[in-house]
């Protein structure tokens, strides 16, 4: 199931392995990790990074909006999927 982030930005749900702030120590490293690997998928579209979304493929999707509101966004989904 795909849900909506930012413009025409599409993610995956089932791939999502975490969400996380652009503050948090482990979310630098996996970012600076899968810039080595080329995996990185900047889609801030030249706005500043606040939330950074970890797939199981090991790419790294960096997105405009919050993380907090980033998981509000996938829990309500899942939420809706379980009824």
């Amino acid at each position: 199931m795909f849900r909506q982030f930012g413009k025409g930005v599409f993610v995956n749900l089932e791939r999502v392995m975490g969400v996380f702030s652009v503050n948090n120590s482990i979310a630098r490293k996996i970012r600076d990790s899968a810039d080595f690997s080329s995996k990185v998928l900047n889609l801030t579209y030249g706005t500043q990074t606040r939330a950074i979304i970890l797939m199981d493929s090991g790419h790294v999707v960096l997105l405009p909006e919050k993380s907090e509101r980033i998981k509000q966004k996938i829990s309500k989904t899942v939420n809706r999927v379980q009824r």
